[in-house]
């Protein structure tokens, strides 16, 4: 999953196809707002990112392995680490489109009447740690 992953996040972001999508999404209806936010967050792959992963050394990344990869290969430190960098850079393009996203998203808290389908404010957490959100949106999803 996490090489999957990867290969969608490299081809979002080679294609440039964050704008693309939140286009999409935002001609389609806000209703749709929670969709992509899973799929952000699924490309980001947060538990890649986080701070305390450390590779150095062979136990943490034998640990890693099983823990991310569900066993020990020859190549997955290569994995995890590519993995890494390419949620990184796919951060980095979502970044630019902040703006777009947290319209997108508030939009959506509108549109489900500030019911939003379960998981969707846990998305919107893990989205503004890697494209944060701007002030003015902040009131759509503390009301």
């Amino acid at each position: 999953l996490i090489r999957h992953r990867h290969d969608l996040a490299t081809a979002v972001v080679s294609c440039q196809l964050c704008e693309v999508l939140l286009d999409a999404t935002a001609r389609a209806g806000a209703g749709f707002g929670p969709c992509l936010t899973s799929f952000f967050v699924s490309l980001i792959q947060p538990e890649l990112l986080a701070d305390h992963l450390d590779c150095r050394s062979p136990a943490a990344r034998e640990a890693m392995a099983i823990v991310l990869l569900g066993g020990q290969s020859p190549t997955a430190a290569r994995t995890i680490f590519e993995a890494r960098k390419a949620s990184c850079r796919f951060c980095r393009e979502l970044s630019q489109h902040a703006l777009a996203l947290w319209q997108l998203l508030s939009d959506a808290i509108v549109h489900f009447a500030g019911c939003p389908p379960a998981g969707f404010l846990q998305n919107c957490v893990q989205l503004s740690f890697f494209a944060p959100l701007p002030d003015e949106y902040l009131p759509s999803f503390l009301a």
